[in-house]
């Protein structure tokens, strides 16, 4: 944890999580933004070092926090997983635009519209493939 906090200190990732807000805000007037200490995501994968890893995020909302990982220099598959359910009309098509319009590296998304994890057969021969 000393190792993170002290990353954490001299870090860039803050000014880069206020750039995604903004892409993703001007991008789509009905957005959510991410609060500043989730920053520490970007970190927290630099800290992983420069291999390839992979990125789940359970509720991905408007896409920021998402955004903020596929910002990072370092190869990351991003899996999102979002029922897409709740007052924002056609979340998913906005989510995934929202996605696509922050990942500045060309990463891997997918996002899988269930709310049901375990039973995503998609996400279940994912892992077993690359073990």
């Amino acid at each position: 944890m000393c190792k993170l906090a002290n990353h954490y200190k001299n870090s860039e990732s803050l000014k880069i999580l206020e750039l995604v807000n903004k892409q993703i805000t001007s991008f789509d007037k009905t957005a959510r933004i991410c609060h500043n200490f989730t920053s520490i995501l970007y970190d927290i994968r630099t800290i992983l070092g420069d291999g390839e890893k992979t990125y789940l995020e359970i509720g991905t909302m408007s896409g920021a926090s998402a955004g903020l990982i596929l910002h990072h220099e370092y190869k990351t598959n991003v899996f999102c997983v979002d029922p897409c359910i709740g007052v924002i009309q056609d979340k998913y098509n906005k989510m995934k635009a929202n996605l696509e319009h922050v990942n500045v590296n060309n990463n891997n998304i997918t996002i899988f519209k269930s709310i049901f994890i375990r039973y995503e057969p998609r996400l279940i021969s994912y892992k077993v493939n690359r073990e």
